[in-house]
């Protein structure tokens, strides 16, 4: 995963369509912070090998 402060990549098992919304929560590598939560909308989808990278644009923070 890669991620900057209005976007991530991420790499999945499918291929999901432009435009596609989706939420995410990404838990923290320690107690200290708590999960963040996000709408994203898919931007980019490629295919790496057997998986598929998305580019995703964060359209909303949850928490």
């Amino acid at each position: 995963m890669d991620l900057s402060a209005t976007g991530m990549q991420l790499s999945v098992d499918r291929a999901l369509p432009l435009g596609e919304e989706l939420k995410t929560r990404l838990e923290p590598a320690s107690d200290q912070f708590p999960p963040l939560e996000t709408v994203c909308e898919v931007v980019r989808c490629e295919p790496d090998g057997d998986r598929f990278l998305l580019g995703l644009n964060i359209t909303e923070v949850l928490q």
